[in-house]
């Protein structure tokens, strides 16, 4: 007749006991798993949004020209700041094959690729046009 030990049926359930064991102590040092009720209604409420509204008399920011580009279609796109844009209104491209940006209001200006707008923020002229663009839509043509 043969016998079986329970020597390997103990090892294997203290080696269990033990693994088990020191894993519920490493999760006590995790914290909990999901939030505690005030938890849950803190993140629930909107934040509030700080507006910071800024000096009334604040210079506008210069901005640098990297690029001018006229499409055979007559769209103009400009890069500011390393940016393509669509230029706003207020500023046209000179004719066909100049590449000048033309600020309305100060026609007798011509900006173009390395110059900023407005010329210095110390000097810039407060019935300066700001130079505001708009991003070209996504279309594939």
């Amino acid at each position: 007749m043969s016998t079986v030990s329970p020597r390997p049926v103990s090892v294997c359930a203290l080696t269990l006991l033990l693994a088990f064991w020191g894993t519920s102590v490493a999760a006590a040092d995790l914290g909990r798993l999901f939030h505690t009720p005030a938890e849950r209604h803190a993140l629930d409420q909107p934040r509030e949004t700080v507006v910071d509204h800024g000096e009334p008399d604040a210079a506008p920011v210069s901005r640098r020209i990297d690029g001018l580009l006229r499409s055979s279609t007559g769209r103009a796109t400009i890069w500011l700041d390393a940016e393509p844009l669509a230029p706003a209104p207020l500023f046209r491209l000179a004719p066909y094959p100049a590449l000048e940006l033309i600020p309305q209001p100060a026609s007798q200006l011509r900006l173009h690729v390395g110059d900023s707008w407005p010329p210095s923020a110390r000097s810039a002229d407060s019935s300066l046009p700001r130079l505001h663009v708009q991003r070209h839509r996504d279309t594939l043509r």
